[in-house]
């Protein structure tokens, strides 16, 4: 019997960032301030090489938000955010913007 797909990580779990990542996490919420939840696809426009030597080719990832938070480990570069969100009461909504983590750990997002 199979088990269903469990939220990684775990609740409860630490948060561990990975060797040469940056841990980025952006909220997104309705005008209301309540938060949104939904898929964002996360694009990366250049080959990337992290410290230890994995190489990461230009590519997409789709990442959960399911608590108004986008949680990602990401190495210090620009990404295009394609987010497709629902509010609480239903509605949906996408968003498009650029993000480029720096290696201090900030974020700098232009839409």
């Amino acid at each position: 019997m199979t088990r269903p797909p469990q939220p990684q990580p775990y609740p409860g779990d630490p948060e561990t960032v990975l060797p040469g990542r940056v841990l980025v996490r952006l909220p997104y919420a309705d005008a209301l301030g309540q938060p949104m939840t939904g898929v964002v696809t996360v694009i990366n426009r250049a080959r990337l090489v992290a410290p230890d030597g994995t190489v990461v080719p230009a590519s997409s990832v789709r990442v959960d938000v399911p608590d108004g938070w986008l949680s990602a480990h990401l190495l210090p570069a620009t990404y295009q955010l394609k987010a497709q969100l629902r509010s609480r009461d239903g509605g949906t909504f996408v968003d498009d913007e650029t993000i480029t983590v720096h290696a201090d750990g900030t974020v700098t997002r232009r839409t």
